[in-house]
């Protein structure tokens, strides 16, 4: 009975962690999205 807890709660770890690095990956993404169009709009002001 011991076993079958380990086991679930090794999921459940499991899948926090891949959940929070699906996340920080998504984070990340729009970070570098957003950035980018702040450099460009910055760019273009200042030759304005």
């Amino acid at each position: 009975m011991i076993n079958v807890f380990y086991w679930l709660a090794v999921f459940v770890s499991g899948a926090f962690l891949v959940l929070a690095l699906v996340l920080f990956v998504m984070q990340w993404t729009i970070y570098s999205r957003v950035e980018a169009t702040m450099c460009k709009l910055w760019e273009q002001r200042g030759t304005n």
